[in-house]
Order: structure tokens, then C-alpha cells, then sequence
């Protein structure tokens, strides 16, 4: 108790350093608070325009497995009964399209310079975007 009545007095006594430490801790945490709300909304933007260009809200894999290496390696990973599971699916409340997909990840180079590469197939015919109908 003793301490806490000292650690007291000692704030009222400098002013000056008191009104920076705080006017620092609330710059600070203004600037956290919005830094947090600028990232909330990026990620928001990002999974709405995720599930907008196609990839969608449920991603369906024959295994487990599919979601750590199947990026890399697609086609070790086949689907039993797709066809079963995309009717099934396309009967549910509120889905607007199924469609199955595959994708496998590239180098392309061309001299010194190169990129990597995600390449997503999607069959064309059952292809839904935002404002299509």
C-alpha cells in the first residue's frame, strides 16, 4: 500500500512527464485500434472477393490430405461419387452454383526472370460470377 501511495504522489508531482507518457500511450493505441480496423476490413475484402472470383465458400475434398498437398499434387487426390456430391450440394438453400475444379502450381521463366504460378481450372459452361445470373 505504501508503495502504491508513492508511485502516486510521484505522478501528481511531474506533470509535464505524466501528460507525455499518457498523450504517447493514447497516440499509441489510437494507432493500433485503427491499424486493427484497416486489417479486419482488407481480410473482409479479401474473402468476399475470394468467394466472388469463383473459389466460393465451401471448398469440398475427397480427403483430408487434399488441403495441405493437394495444391501441389491434384491428381493424387480424386473425388469418389462427385457427381452424387455436387447434386447433393446443388439442392441445398441458398447455393447458386457447384462446379468442380483442379489447379496445380508452376514456375514460368523467361530468361533471367521467372514468377510462380496457381493454376485453377474450372469448367467454363458451369462458371458463376458477381452480376451474372
Amino acid at each position: 500500500m505504501r508503495n502504491l501511495l508513492l508511485a502516486f504522489r510521484n505522478v501528481l508531482r511531474h506533470k509535464r512527464k505524466t501528460f507525455a507518457v499518457l498523450v504517447a500511450l493514447i497516440i499509441g493505441l489510437a494507432g493500433l485500434v485503427v491499424f486493427q480496423g484497416f486489417v479486419s476490413e482488407l481480410m473482409r475484402d479479401w474473402r468476399d472477393e475470394s468467394i466472388l472470383s469463383g473459389i466460393g465458400h465451401l471448398q469440398v475434398a475427397g480427403n483430408a490430405s487434399y488441403f495441405d498437398d493437394g495444391e501441389f499434387n491434384p491428381y493424387d487426390y480424386p473425388f469418389p461419387q462427385s457427381a452424387q456430391v455436387a447434386a447433393q450440394l446443388s439442392r441445398q438453400p441458398g447455393v447458386k452454383a457447384v462446379f468442380p475444379s483442379t489447379g496445380f502450381v508452376a514456375i514460368a521463366g523467361f530468361g533471367d526472370e521467372s514468377t510462380n504460378l496457381l493454376v485453377k481450372g474450372y469448367p467454363t459452361d458451369r462458371m458463376f460470377f458477381a452480376g451474372q445470373t
